[in-house]
């Protein structure tokens, strides 16, 4: 995928929902999905986005500690409920320019 020319992302080692997580757990996550993709890909990530997109207690500093920017969704494919072709269309109709 890189070598295609896409950005690949950190978005955490398990995929866990950050609610209630100490800043420990949540930069344990952060942290060995950055070495598991720098390993796999010859270079780490720069940017991050939260699973579920929640940002808990503690999650910006480990941002900052990592060095990551993090980024968020303009809009929700609902790609665990819907067919793809749905799921393309919510995408591509609430697409925006900054999104």
């Amino acid at each position: 995928m890189r070598e295609s020319g896409h950005e690949i992302g950190n978005h955490s080692h398990t995929h866990p929902n950050f609610a209630l997580k100490r800043p420990s757990f949540i930069e344990d996550e952060f942290l060995r999905a950055q070495e598991a993709i720098a390993a796999a890909c010859s270079t780490a990530p720069v940017l991050m986005r939260a699973p579920y997109g929640v940002r808990w207690f503690g999650f910006r500093q480990v941002q900052q500690r990592l060095g990551l920017m993090g980024v968020m969704w303009g809009v929700i494919g609902r790609d665990w409920k819907l067919p793809a072709p749905a799921v393309a269309e919510r995408v591509i109709s609430g697409a925006r320019d900054g999104g």
